[in-house]
């Protein structure tokens, strides 16, 4: 653990910025031995969305940071110009009042939803 993570303990101390967004490096190639380059070689190939790679082979393990350039589609909500509780209502995406993953138009499929920054 100590060649991958930097330390040795099972738990570690890092910032909530680097755990959520900035991300906590690991694999840094200068401190690899064999058996963590080959666990860091997986990672890579693996090519998961949460890590960051990096060309010198380091990488950064974020919960979010893949999230901040991508984009998930145009929502429709309402302005609450009539009614202030319907504020931030989601009432459409991508055009669509269903979403087209369950095949047909029931309950699992609508789309319906507020916008979590809104607060009336």
């Amino acid at each position: 653990l100590n060649e991958i993570f930097e330390t040795d303990e099972i738990f570690r101390q890092i910032k909530v910025s680097n755990l959520m967004f900035e991300g906590s490096r690991m694999c840094e190639p200068e401190n690899l031995g064999l058996t963590a380059s080959l666990i860091c070689l997986v990672v890579t190939l693996m090519d998961l969305k949460n890590i960051e790679y990096h060309e010198d082979g380091s990488m950064d393990f974020s919960l979010f940071n893949y999230k901040k350039d991508t984009h998930d589609g145009y929502f429709q909500m309402r302005r609450g110009v009539d009614d202030v509780e319907k504020l931030g209502t989601i009432v459409q995406w991508n055009n669509l009042t269903y979403t087209t993953y369950w095949n047909e138009e029931n309950s699992c499929s609508e789309v319906r939803g507020l916008e979590g920054t809104i607060f009336p």
